[in-house]
């Protein structure tokens, strides 16, 4: 009696234990966006000239003020150019484009997120037959304990 006791708790024991594989993969998807902004200006030529007998001569372009000064007492002649504070609209190109990466992680992975729970499957007949067993034994076993004392 006590071997067949035995090797039914073996056997519950032993058939019981079952692990369950989750397979857990990472992919990982990287999304870079490359904006590349080359701007060539090709400012238009513009040619202005000015020839009159005063002292001071002053021309002006879209993009520069001149001014062109003689000093007779002197006898030198002074020249100042300078950038007008207005801004020119150009028109830039640029290229967008987004890079997709997917790379199975190495195991063991570290799971950032919580995985969600795997769905149980039903149990088969055998496993059912198997459980009852085993409850039926647990409680075969507890009365065997409890006759057992108070037969003391």
């Amino acid at each position: 009696m006590k071997k067949l006791f035995l090797a039914l708790l073996m056997m519950f024991i032993l058939l019981g234990c079952k692990t369950v594989y989750i397979p857990v993969e990472k992919k990982v998807t990287v999304k870079e966006t490359v904006r590349d902004t080359i701007v060539d200006v090709q400012i238009e030529r513009e040619y202005v000239k000015q020839a009159i007998p005063d002292t001071t001569s002053t021309v002006e372009t879209k993009y520069a003020k001149s001014t062109a000064i003689w000093h007779g007492d002197s006898e030198t002649l002074e020249h100042i150019i300078e950038n007008k504070p207005d801004s020119i609209s150009i028109r830039v190109q640029f290229v967008d484009r987004e890079v997709e990466v997917e790379k199975p992680a190495p195991y063991p992975v570290e799971v950032e997120v919580p995985v969600d729970r795997p769905i149980r499957m039903p149990l088969r007949w055998y496993e059912h037959i198997l459980q009852y067993l085993g409850m039926a034994a647990l409680g075969g076993g507890v009365l065997w304990v409890v006759a057992r004392f108070k037969s003391r």
